[in-house]
């Protein structure tokens, strides 16, 4: 044992090393480290050095990253994977213990740094490499992006881990046999079973009905199910749509409102959860990325906002994130989603001082990674009320009122060049509508000309024309909401002669379930944004939801005639 400079035998205050297994020396103060007082913990200690030697079960390449001598943000090339996994596997065990809570720490970052590689490509190897390192979370994780991805993977883009066709049959059926499986039909899952036994057919196909027992009955229509008679299918409930319908936010009884409601397709009824927004808020921004809600500007009622806030579905808590570079209101259909990153163009700056409603041409972009909100390119026309989408990897803009006059014009920005090019103009003057990318065309639903409100659907035909469509909404509707969902579009709420609580399924695909038609929303509510949250569906059952005795009554005089500055607008779209 050797003395330190104060005298005392005492081996915490001594420099010692840290040895690994393939014989490196790293030296340490056990004083100044935690992780080096739990590798002493946890090694060998010779005590006949002149110096004390901690001789550890691990790699050198290992050690450094426990020492924080190499970063796991700087893996990037295939052998830094290599060497990652192998310290992965190294610190497992004692990742998992209470004793070393640094060695766990570190284990984390060793998990959340695989796990941000997720991919089609690579999510059963992960998943499988998770389960062998005691790693449950992350396993969970990457379970829930196998089961959300999965029927998209094997029967959609046939771009799948080759770790798939070497699953067990046994975890297979398992797999297979979960509620949380992703499926727009039943029959999705006998093609994956179909597919999985075809990569060895001589050996497999004795599996077919074991595996089709996983197949529910209940899910298929009656032609289908003939097709499987000679098969024991599953008596189980059908699955339950994991992508859902959700409304954040609107004009409701008077005032804005801090509502999220959502559709569930199989009960057939708009729910409203126990989750509420950060504010009360109207005419405003939404967006999902990554999973997560962010909400932005709109108004309170009392003033125009430029906040922006995020929901983690994790702990059900609001956070404040980059404020807009500039209050804006009448931004619920022209904020859209673009690789990854949020765009809100025109809007209403509403001024306190002059009490003067300034429209907008300029247009801003959020990036989730950077938490920062930066200015984009400005369009030709200052514009509130109008409607963005994306579509052929650019985005259009169109429509909306510049304060004097409504407008017909349309700009597409490029995102890469960030700049607006003007385009072919719409048939007429329109605000308040809904644009909407429904399976790779764009379609202009409902609005306000000036005079009335539109019943009218107009459609984009690629060759340089707006086509007016057969199909009609049921009511002339504006400042409502629209988006595609399961081969249909819906229309939700907004205004016709007064604030709508109805909602219409349009334009279905050929492939499209049956959706229509949609019962009505809770509570009559506009200038609602409306957003289908991607596998939100256990996350919102397990946050619950009010009860139909705890929501306000309908206010048979409530219009949107109301006292606060927005009311001159709402009554002219």
């Amino acid at each position: 044992m050797r003395f330190c400079n104060s005298g005392l035998a005492s081996i915490e205050k001594c420099g010692v090393s840290i040895v690994s297994k393939d014989g490196e020396r790293f030296e340490v103060q056990l004083v100044e480290s935690e992780i080096a007082r739990e590798l002493h913990r946890l090694g060998a200690v010779s005590p006949r050095a002149l110096q004390m030697n901690i001789m550890v079960p691990f790699s050198s390449i290992t050690v450094k990253y426990l020492l924080g001598l190499r970063n796991v943000s700087d893996c990037t090339e295939e052998m830094d994977w290599f060497a990652l996994e192998n310290s992965l596997q190294e610190i497992a065990g004692f990742g998992s213990q209470p004793n070393y809570p640094r060695i766990k720490s570190i284990k984390e970052a060793f998990c959340d740094h695989i796990a941000s590689t997720l991919s089609d490509k690579n999510c059963f190897l992960i998943h499988k490499k998770f389960r062998e390192f005691d790693c449950p979370s992350h396993a969970d994780k990457t379970m829930e992006y196998i089961l959300y991805n999965l029927v998209r993977m094997v029967v959609v883009d046939k771009i799948v881990d080759v770790e798939f066709f070497r699953l067990p049959v046994e975890e297979l059926a398992e797999l297979l046999d979960r509620d949380d499986v992703n499926v727009n039909s039943e029959i999705q899952i006998a093609v994956v079973i179909d597919k999985w036994i075809s990569a060895d057919f001589k050996n497999r196909d004795k599996f077919r009905p074991m595996l089709m027992s996983t197949v529910r009955l209940l899910g298929l229509n009656e032609e289908t199910a003939r097709l499987f008679s000679d098969y024991h299918l599953s008596m189980k409930n059908p699955r339950k749509t994991r992508d859902i319908v959700i409304i954040v936010g609107g004009w409701l009884h008077r005032k804005a409102c801090d509502r999220i409601e959502w559709f569930d397709p199989e009960q057939r009824e708009w729910k409203v959860s126990q989750q509420k927004l950060p504010m009360a808020i109207a005419y405003h921004g939404a967006a999902i990325v990554d999973g997560i809600l962010y909400v932005f500007g709109g108004s309170n009622g009392v003033r125009t906002c430029c906040e922006t806030w995020k929901l983690s579905l994790n702990t059900w808590q609001w956070k404040k994130c980059d404020n807009m570079l500039e209050p804006r209101n009448y931004i619920s259909n022209s904020s859209v989603v673009f690789d990854g990153k949020i765009y809100v163009f025109g809007g209403q700056n509403w001024r306190e001082i002059s009490r003067v409603g300034l429209r907008s041409r300029t247009g801003e972009v959020y990036d989730p990674k950077t938490n920062r909100w930066t200015a984009t390119g400005n369009l030709h026309d200052m514009r509130s009320d109008c409607a963005a989408a994306v579509f052929d990897s650019q985005i259009y803009v169109s429509g909306g009122f510049n304060g004097d006059q409504i407008l017909s014009s349309v700009e597409v920005y490029n995102p890469i060049g960030d700049f607006f090019s003007r385009y072919i103009d719409l048939p007429y003057p329109i605000t308040g509508h809904c644009l909407v990318n429904h399976h790779e065309q764009l379609f202009i639903v409902g609005g306000f000309d000036g005079s009335e409100r539109l019943n009218k659907i107009w459609m984009w035909n690629r060759k340089g024309e707006w086509q007016e469509r057969h199909e009609k909404l049921t009511f002339g509707r504006s400042t409502s909401a629209a988006c595609s969902y399961k081969g249909w579009v819906l229309s939700v709420a907004g205004y016709t002669d007064r604030v709508e609580a109805s909602c219409e399924a349009l334009l279905p695909i050929s492939e499209a379930g049956l959706l229509s038609p949609i019962p009505e929303i809770p509570n009559a509510k506009s200038a609602l944004k409306v957003l289908i949250a991607p596998n939100w569906r256990s996350y919102l059952e397990n946050r619950g939801t009010i009860t139909g005795n705890m929501l306000m009554t309908d206010d048979e005089s409530d219009d949107e005639g109301t006292s606060s500055y927005m009311s001159h607008m709402a009554e002219r779209t």
